[in-house]
């Protein structure tokens, strides 16, 4: 532990007594401690003003000079897939889906049951797309892993899946007597 020299607790007894009382620097000194004559510009003191008040005793950080950027430092534009499209996007839900049996009904093996399904229990999803307006054979679907793509005259849907699907194993249909689009799309399975 450092130990105070007399300047020092000086600067600190300072400190401590309050702005009002610093004012008159005439004043004695506290019992058992001599005053020595103040070397700082400004009377009062501060925390800066306590310890030794060598200067040349810290150091400075060297300042590095600003990074300079070229243009091989980022992506050109062409590796960036920016697509402008206007028109709207159309009103759509996504919902998880689970297949239930009687035997998970009334013979539940699984530690988890209907009634404390989770979305981890999750066979896939369920997304509604609603495309008033719009034509079954106007519409073009794609889904790639996590993502799945909606176009038509009207509307443009891209959204992000919750987890990866088995776009192999889905299933589109068209809501009868209704504007809406279902895709049904099982989760992949984890290898």
């Amino acid at each position: 532990m450092d130990v105070l020299d007399n300047g020092s607790m000086l600067a600190l007894a300072d400190m401590l007594k309050g702005a009002a009382d610093i004012q008159d620097m005439s004043d004695p000194a506290p019992k058992g401690l001599v005053r020595a004559s103040s070397s700082s510009s400004s009377s009062e003191p501060n925390p800066g003003s306590i310890g030794p008040s060598s200067s040349s005793s810290r150091k400075t950080k060297p300042v590095r000079p600003a990074m300079t950027t070229t243009s091989s430092d980022i992506w050109d534009e062409a590796d960036v897939d920016v697509e402008i499209d206007t028109r709207p996007t159309p009103e759509y839900t996504i919902t998880f889906s689970q297949s239930v049996s009687a035997d998970d009904m009334y013979l539940p093996s699984r530690t988890s049951s209907a009634s404390t399904a989770s979305v981890h229990d999750a066979d896939g999803v369920v997304v509604r797309i609603v495309l008033p307006g719009t034509r079954r054979t106007e519409v073009d679907l794609e889904v790639t892993g996590l993502e799945m793509d909606v176009r038509c005259p009207s509307y443009r849907l891209r959204a992000r899946l919750p987890r990866a699907v088995d776009e192999t194993r889905g299933r589109a249909t068209w809501e009868k007597g209704g504007d809406a689009l279902i895709v049904r799309l099982p989760f992949a399975r984890e290898e």
